[in-house]
């Protein structure tokens, strides 16, 4: 018990068996806490094979640990206010060299379940040492796309010793390489499943369910403000291209149970989603990573007030350039400058926190400078029954007016919208009745 804290299934295939079946080599790599006892680090296992339409159980198949290594820091990070140094996680091996399997027109799912999880999760509800996991991937058949049984799975590098911070940003890259030539991966955060329970009464055997209970799986029970879409909360977000986690971490320290989806795509296709599951560990320390705050236009005025919004203590310079790149002194090295452009357009702004320094680091964001945005409307009318007449008369001195949104503020009905640009309500009852327009304009303008 109280031992796995992530893994994922990885799969090559191998070529053609005797008559119609199909070869693959099938690994599944698991994350435990450092040093595992003999108990935790089950020798022999079975993978579980069903059909991936159905579900239809098909087969276990036999494997033992082919490897066993601990992932660790060896040495301080200079740039985070913590000793940070010392083992992660001990990471276990699976490797089924080579298995022959029938050809079936919907493929194969492969899980594995096994109990338990650490105490103290943060993003799941307690005992979170009495929740187990699920790993599972599936094998695509020949009905999703033609060769689909020759599929070869996405890749994870296991590298994960990132440090994480409480109230600060950071980046947590979760990419996965595809050896398959012209496939494209798309990343999400989804929810982590549970599976297997503590052993006792009359289940000696909960904890290691062999063969694995058949899909469609149950998420773990995540607590108050976490979801399997948003497992550090709503502060922290991935990249669904490139797989890059960032955001500001939670405030409380602990460990967070992530899960990332993986879509392959071949050709547009959808042929398999695969999943790699982590606990994040948010320490009680302090990262100087800057974040230039995401004021990505202005568009009443040409003067903007930057600003980090990842302060540390680590930090003693700041040096801002303004991108403007006809200038060499469109810098500033205060915290919180202030800066007026002499022109409308788009510039690169870049912070540079201890310039020249040992622990440096960088950030930057794109500014549009657009000003002279103002919306209004006009109205007619007055009687309940009889239409109310709006006319949009919002102005913008540069591009176009390119979307309206308006609400009505009838309040017997939430369908009183629309995206006309000069619409009419009639209302079905008296009294004041509060109207918004929301408009955008095309270089970006929300007002």
């Amino acid at each position: 018990a109280d031992h796995i804290k992530g893994g994922f299934f990885t799969y090559r295939y191998l070529g053609p068996g005797s008559g119609t079946n199909v070869r693959y080599n099938i690994t599944l790599t698991v994350y435990m806490i450092c040093n595992p006892s003999s108990g935790q680090l089950t020798q022999n296992i079975n993978f579980t094979f069903f059909d991936g339409g159905n579900f239809q159980f098909i087969q276990t198949a036999p494997v033992t640990i082919t490897n066993t290594y601990n992932l660790s820091k060896v040495r301080d990070e200079p740039c985070i206010s913590d000793d940070v140094p010392g083992c992660y996680y001990t990471i276990v091996v699976y490797d089924l060299a080579s298995i022959e399997l029938p050809s079936r027109p919907n493929g194969y799912i492969v899980s594995y379940q096994r109990c338990c999880r650490i105490a103290g999760i943060q993003n799941l509800t307690a005992p979170s040492n009495a929740v187990g996991n699920t790993f599972t991937t599936l094998i695509p058949g020949n009905n999703v796309i033609a060769g689909g049984e020759t599929n070869n799975s996405p890749v994870f590098p296991v590298n994960d010793t990132a440090i994480v911070c409480r109230n600060n940003y950071f980046q947590l890259s979760f990419q996965a390489s595809d050896p398959d030539a012209g496939d494209s991966l798309s990343y999400s955060f989804c929810d982590a499943f549970n599976g297997g329970g503590q052993p006792g009464g009359n289940c000696p055997t909960c904890n290691t369910p062999d063969p694995a209970t058949a899909p469609l799986y149950s998420p773990v029970p995540y607590g108050a403000g976490f979801s399997g879409s948003q497992p550090m909360g709503t502060g922290v977000t991935i990249n669904s291209s490139t797989g890059i986690i960032s955001g500001t971490a939670p405030p409380n320290p602990g460990e967070y149970v992530i899960c990332v989806c993986v879509r392959e795509y071949k050709s547009g296709v959808l042929v398999a989603t695969h999943r790699k599951e982590l606990h994040i560990n948010v320490k009680s320390c302090e990262s100087l990573a800057p974040r230039v705050n995401p004021f990505d236009k202005t568009c009443d005025g040409f003067t903007r007030t930057f600003d980090n919004s990842n302060p540390s203590a680590l930090i003693n310079s700041y040096h801002w350039d303004f991108g403007v790149l006809s200038l060499l002194n469109d810098t500033s090295n205060l915290a919180a400058p202030s800066y007026t452009y002499a022109d409308t357009g788009v510039y690169l702004v870049k912070l540079v926190v201890n310039r020249n320094q040992e622990c440096s680091d960088s950030s930057t964001t794109v500014i549009r400078v657009y000003p002279g945005f103002f919306p209004g409307f006009r109205m007619a009318g007055g009687c309940i029954t009889s239409p109310f007449l709006f006319t949009d008369t919002t102005r913008t001195n540069y591009g176009f007016v390119d979307s309206w949104s308006w609400n009505f503020g009838d309040e017997t009905t939430l369908a009183d919208t629309s995206h006309l640009q000069h619409p009419q309500w009639t209302y079905s009852t008296p009294g004041v009745k509060t109207v918004t327009l929301t408009v955008t304009n095309s270089k970006g303008c929300v007002s």
